[in-house]
């Protein structure tokens, strides 16, 4: 298993138990800590605190042979579905709430409505495994290996994304400025980063909270835990009373390689004034020299979106436009239809991002720029960091005190997990208007006043 892999593993599914076929069930470890806490949630108050404070997983149920495995064709049309949500939800909120789209920079409209396919990628990755791992002996339905390998590919096309993007950014916008101010840009930088994963912090803590017995043990863990929890994935996640936070918060890993990536940035800066080397190319060196000290994990992608910031700028004539367009078409579906080639190929899969992104930024297809689309790219940090607990906290919570979530049809798991959607999108909607947009709006050196 590459870098990549291995971080994107250790975000949605930090352990994998074998099961009894001697196949792996990716995600199986979020399957031990919930089977745990839902079995607390019925246990009685005698044993509540031992379960609550037991370093040691529950024996996994396994699905017994006589479970129905989704087809492929069945997990592509549940997936449409959940797709449809998402798109459905974010052109709705548009049209109600104009700061999530209308606010949006002309020249990086598109940027944002890509960031919003990254994290719709990134959420159809997690919406059918958060539940389906969970492994309470399904009876109902349960996905192919194949299906399961299609969605982990899709997951890690989505983060790829998300650091191409940042690194096409700020070659765009940063490093042609002749002067920095790195003390304004970090604070900039937390005052963008640090609210919404407060949230994310809390909103934990509060799931892990619904899943544990609130004694004495859960408040001291959750208050040991919080210096770890605000580390932006630098530290290993803690356990908080019956839960391990990183089924929760494992996504702050690649929180964590932004921060290391913009502490690089005054380093790059400083090659570029010293060598006169333009700023793609500086990020694109920096970054290469990076891949050789820590291997190609997701350097290389911070490097490939600073290398297509010169096309950000270029304005093709209306037939170069046109065959881009074919290539790109050609791109998606070679990602499409050669995912399982692509998916163990880490250079073959980086020259398919590479081809990707180096389209998508010479069309700009105007879908990517469509209120709905900007919308969901705006709300895209909160959906990132809260869509795994939503779904997290929607799945268990019915399935301990309503109905047996194992059993779930096909059908009626499209049904509960589009009202997951729904609800996380609203809940990102809402940490974005409130406390997001405050926050990026806020001048921390506000211009002084004229004298009158």
């Amino acid at each position: 298993m590459n870098d990549f892999h291995a971080c994107a593993d250790a975000f949605a599914y930090p352990a994998c138990i074998q099961a009894n076929d001697g196949t792996a069930w990716p995600g199986a470890a979020i399957g031990a800590a919930v089977t745990r806490a839902l079995e607390l949630t019925r246990a009685p108050a005698a044993t509540a605190e031992a379960l609550s404070i037991r370093a040691d997983p529950l024996p996994l149920q396994t699905p017994s042979a006589d479970v129905a495995v989704l087809s492929f064709a069945g997990s592509l049309l549940m997936l449409a579905c959940l797709f449809a949500v998402v798109v459905g939800s974010a052109m709705w909120m548009s049209g109600r709430a104009r700061g999530l789209s209308w606010q949006a920079s002309p020249q990086t409209r598109w940027l944002d409505g890509l960031r919003g396919l990254a994290v719709t990628l990134v959420l159809l990755n997690h919406a059918p495994l958060v539940l389906l791992n969970l492994q309470l002996a399904p009876t109902g339905f349960t996905l192919s290996a194949e299906t399961r390998e299609l969605l982990d590919y899709l997951g890690s096309i989505g983060v790829q994304i998300f650091f191409c993007i940042t690194g096409c950014l700020f070659a765009h916008k940063l490093l042609p400025a002749q002067r920095v101010d790195w003390a304004l840009f970090f604070v900039r930088r937390a005052q963008r980063l640090m609210p919404a994963y407060v949230v994310a912090v809390v909103a934990a803590l509060v799931v892990a909270g619904i899943f544990s017995r609130i004694d004495r043990h859960f408040i001291a863990s959750a208050l040991d835990a919080i210096p770890r929890l605000m580390a932006f994935g630098f530290y290993p996640l803690p356990r908080v009373g019956a839960l391990e936070t990183s089924r929760l918060l494992g996504m702050s890993w690649t929180l964590a390689f932004e921060w290391r990536f913009y502490v690089v940035l005054p380093l790059v800066f400083m090659v570029i004034r010293l060598g006169k080397a333009p700023g793609s190319v500086a990020i694109t060196l920096v970054t290469v020299v990076l891949m050789m000290v820590e291997g190609l994990g997701v350097w290389m992608f911070f490097a490939l979106g600073a290398l297509m910031a010169p096309l950000a700028r270029w304005e093709p004539t209306p037939a170069q436009r046109g065959w881009m367009r074919v290539a790109l078409h050609v791109c998606m579906g070679s990602l499409l239809l050669n995912w399982v080639v692509v998916d163990q190929d880490r250079v073959l899969q980086g020259l398919h991002v590479l081809a990707l992104f180096a389209c998508v930024a010479v069309t700009r297809p105007r879908w990517l720029s469509s209120h709905g689309a900007v919308a969901l790219g705006t709300l895209s940090y909160s959906l990132y960091l809260l869509h795994v607990m939503v779904f997290f906290a929607v799945f268990g919570v019915c399935h301990a005190y309503f109905f047996d979530v194992a059993a779930l049809s096909p059908v009626a798991f499209t049904l509960l997990a589009s009202m997951a959607v729904m609800l996380v999108m609203a809940i990102s909607a809402l940490t974005y208007l409130l406390l997001e947009r405050r926050f990026i709006d806020f001048n921390p050196r506000p211009e002084p006043r004229p004298v009158r």
